[in-house]
C-alpha cells in the first residue's frame, strides 16, 4: 500500500516539471516547432527548393508563391530564410512557418 502514495507524488511532480518546461514566461522554454532549415527542404541539394520539395515539407503553394520574390519557381536560402523572418500569414494556414 505505500507504493501508491510515492507513485502519486511522482506522477504530481512529473506533471509539474511538465507544466514548467511548456511555460513560455519561464526563461528557455519550448516556443513550439521550428521551421525546418534550408538544408533539410533542400531535398536534392541543388542550393534551391522548388516547390515540391516545399509542399512535401507543409510549406503551403501560397505563401511559398509569395516568398518567391524573383517569380523563378526556386526559392533561394535568402528567399526563404526572409520569408520564414518575416513569419508572413498570407494565406490564414496554421502551419507553424
Amino acid at each position: 500500500m505505500k507504493k501508491l502514495p510515492i507513485f502519486f507524488a511522482c506522477a504530481l511532480l512529473a506533471s509539474s516539471v511538465l507544466v514548467l518546461a511548456n511555460d513560455p514566461a519561464q526563461p528557455g522554454a519550448a516556443q513550439g516547432p521550428q521551421a525546418p532549415s534550408f538544408n533539410v527542404l533542400d531535398v536534392n541539394k541543388d542550393g534551391s527548393i522548388s516547390e515540391s520539395e516545399a509542399l512535401y515539407h507543409g510549406l503551403s503553394e501560397k505563401k511559398f508563391t509569395v516568398w518567391d520574390t524573383n517569380g523563378d519557381d526556386m526559392l533561394t536560402e535568402a528567399e526563404y530564410k526572409k520569408g520564414i523572418a518575416e513569419k508572413s500569414d498570407v494565406d490564414g494556414s496554421t502551419e507553424d512557418y
